[in-house]
């Protein structure tokens, strides 16, 4: 009778420690699954934000160019002089109202049309390495456009297929 005593007394004891070991290892499931989903949240944080900063780097870097100031080694011939509107060379009176200003010239429409032409051919460009197989940062580099922005037409495909 003390050796079924014992015997059952040792099954419980197991038994209990058995079930405390999975309750306490639902338990570290539990929170290791919250860990993660937010590690998750974040990392898409991060992600954005890391797109944001990639396009407003490339906005900049755009701008940038764009202005690039002449260094002191040019010469003053080679600098144009500042563009101004018909609007600001117009000397105003209080008692007349300035006339409306132009929309636009036909020269800044000719510069818009080729910069618009040359943003298709990059994205066109970076289209076709993608489907290549090209990584994102790659295609970047080499088509001069964001990261992000490669993601986005990356995106696209993939949503398309």
């Amino acid at each position: 009778m003390q050796l079924v005593f014992i015997d059952l007394l040792f099954l419980f004891l197991v038994g209990g420690m058995g079930w405390w070991i999975r309750a306490w290892l639902r338990l570290e499931n539990q929170r290791m699954d919250e860990r993660i989903e937010d590690l998750k949240k974040h990392q898409e944080d991060l992600e954005k934000l890391a797109e944001r900063l990639s396009v407003a780097c490339r906005t900049i870097e755009r701008a940038a160019s764009s202005l690039a100031r002449p260094s002191l080694g040019d010469s003053p011939a080679s600098v144009p002089p500042p563009h101004r509107s018909s609007a600001t060379r117009a000397i105003r009176r209080p008692d007349v109202p300035p006339s409306p200003p132009r929309v636009t010239e036909p020269s800044q429409d000719k510069e818009w049309e080729k910069r618009a032409e040359r943003s298709r051919d990059a994205y066109r460009l970076a289209r076709e390495l993608l489907e290549q197989g090209m990584s994102t940062t790659d295609v970047a580099r080499q088509v001069g456009l964001g990261i992000a922005e490669v993601n986005v037409l990356k995106r696209m495909r993939d949503a398309a297929r």
